[in-house]
């Protein structure tokens, strides 16, 4: 049994491969232009997500706080932490720079900047 939901869904991405013409993956509503991606599209931006967060020493079990507003690149970021193994954590909704200063500290990181 495989719990990791992004490794399992990675695979089915590619496999078997779309046809030429098929339907589109994802329409994310909150993107300033509505966004469709296809599987293969939706992949290609998972393995470079996954590779930036590796470079910059994400791993298993590490939580991680997302800082982005409702759009495909939210989406992207979930699978990308989740297929890493590590804990994607999300701000509570109307968080000031000020509570986002404190969770990361609580967590043990650095305030975010800017």
């Amino acid at each position: 049994m495989q719990l990791n939901f992004c490794q399992a869904l990675l695979p089915a991405l590619t496999t078997p491969p779309a046809p030429a013409g098929a339907p589109e993956l994802v329409c994310w509503p909150g993107d300033a232009a509505p966004q469709r991606l296809t599987a293969a599209d939706l992949r290609a931006q998972l393995v470079a997500a996954q590779a930036s967060l590796v470079g910059q020493g994400v791993g298993p079990g590490q939580s991680v706080l997302v800082l982005l507003p409702l759009t495909s690149a939210l989406l992207v970021a979930l699978l990308a932490l989740l297929g890493l193994g590590a804990v994607p954590v999300l701000p509570p909704a109307g968080a000031t720079a000020a509570g986002l200063g404190r969770l990361m500290r609580g967590a043990g990181g650095d305030p975010p900047r800017g």
